[in-house]
């Protein structure tokens, strides 16, 4: 358990690499609340180096790229912080710009500094939204953005081109277009290393009312899809390591699978992940090596509350 001022997680979890990741806690959960008192953090996993701050941390890493939008993202809040999202080359930045009373994401290319709406909107303040996931294909010209299930705010699949950029509903691409009404929603929740495989996790009330809580895996390269018995918990989202291998927190535990061999080892029994696998916002970090989220304390309480930390690896 980190030894946090408060206990109470109040955002999500934000690595701003593979080994560090930020976020906030307070001492109530209700904004309201005059006595409320909140504290955002950061934590290093090697070193486990745990830093307080009042701000917001940032992304070091991405300042230099920043420079073109900071006056937007000011004007916005401190917040706005929250929902950039940079490619690995920290080249190409999305994130949330106001323009009248709408507030979307953009892209901005520092390649070419052409900046792009990609007319997504978010769907109420800014610090009640969603946070944004961000797929980068390994040309960073291709990407997929979601903030929400495909059937609340559909997630979109966008390719640049020179200066030009096009955006589609992931939906309307292979294999998600010839299945209709097949499948009533989903979320993206990988892309491997390489682009090959892309995650998928359908809800699991099927179309015609059926339960199969599977996951489901595009094989772009040979136009495949194949269901598998493993539905990820937590934040709903899978972290691959290798080109053909993810790691997963599942019912059973946290799990390793490879999908070219189809074939699953256990690296956490559910004994050790049971009291995380049920807040939405727990996460493995991008390496597959940490898993962190929240424990309640007891009937929801602060008192034995906190964030937890495990070692996978």
């Amino acid at each position: 358990m980190l030894p946090t001022q408060y206990p109470l997680l109040l955002s999500e979890f934000m690595w701003l690499d593979s080994d560090t990741v930020a976020f906030r806690v307070g001492n109530t959960l209700a904004d309201d609340d005059l006595g409320a008192e909140r504290l955002w953090y950061s934590y290093t996993n090697t070193n486990h180096k745990l830093l307080g701050s009042n701000t917001l941390p940032m992304v070091s890493s991405a300042n230099s790229s920043l420079a073109a939008i900071k006056s937007n993202l000011d004007a916005l809040g401190a917040e706005s912080y929250w929902h950039l999202r940079m490619s690995p080359s920290n080249t190409k930045v999305i994130y949330p710009k106001r323009v009248g009373e709408i507030t979307t994401y953009w892209l901005l290319d520092t390649n070419t500094n052409a900046s792009y709406d990609l007319r997504l909107s978010m769907l109420g303040a800014l610090s009640n939204s969603s946070l944004p996931d961000v797929y980068w294909y390994p040309d960073e010209k291709t990407f997929i953005l979601q903030t929400l299930p495909n059937s609340v705010s559909p997630i979109l699949l966008g390719n640049i081109s020179n200066t030009d950029l096009q955006l589609k509903l992931l939906a309307e691409n292979p294999p998600w277009a010839e299945m209709g009404l097949g499948i009533i929603d989903f979320i993206v929740a990988g892309l491997s290393l390489d682009g090959r495989y892309l995650a998928v996790k359908p809800d699991p009330v099927t179309a015609d009312g059926q339960y199969e809580a599977k996951l489901w895996i595009y094989d772009s390269q040979l136009a495949q899809l194949q269901k598998i018995d493993i539905y990820p918990m937590g934040n709903g989202k899978i972290r691959w390591i290798s080109n053909s291998t993810f790691v997963a927190l599942t019912l059973p535990g946290v799990i390793e699978y490879d999908v070219s061999t189809k074939k699953s080892s256990a690296i956490l029994k559910s004994t050790e992940t049971d009291r995380l696998a049920a807040e939405g916002r727990t996460q493995i970090s991008p390496n597959g090596q940490y898993i962190i989220g929240m424990i309640m304390g007891n009937e929801g309480s602060p008192t034995g509350a906190g964030v937890l930390v495990c070692q996978l690896t």
